[in-house]
């Protein structure tokens, strides 16, 4: 019981307290921040290259292999709820730069 009391008599400054209240965020606020953090890594990353991060999605699912508009939109979906569409304007992006092809009955390569 002695312990329990002395911690309840601890005192923590306005700084401990303020990154206390930071660090109770709800958990949709640090994936969010989690995400913004990657896409800029992404941006410093890629910069050379002028490749976007959903364009270098795009590119990871085709490597694997030859994907259907359908297959592509599906593995964009989680990144893209906002701005319908935007699946197949990054394929037309890669189309452009020779980087993906329609294929046949597979799809794109």
């Amino acid at each position: 019981m002695a312990g329990l009391s002395a911690a309840s008599s601890i005192c923590l400054t306005n700084e401990e307290e303020g990154t206390m209240k930071e660090d109770r965020r709800p958990i949709g606020y640090w994936l969010k921040h989690l995400d913004g953090l990657i896409d800029e890594n992404f941006e410093r990353t890629l910069a050379g290259e002028g490749v976007t991060r959903r364009q270098w999605q795009a590119l990871n699912t085709l490597h694997k292999r030859p994907s259907t508009q359908a297959e592509i939109a599906e593995a964009l979906k989680p990144f893209l709820v906002d701005d319908p569409g935007a699946d197949r304007r990054v394929i037309d992006e890669l189309i452009v730069r020779g980087w993906v092809r329609q294929g046949t009955a597979t799809g794109w390569s």
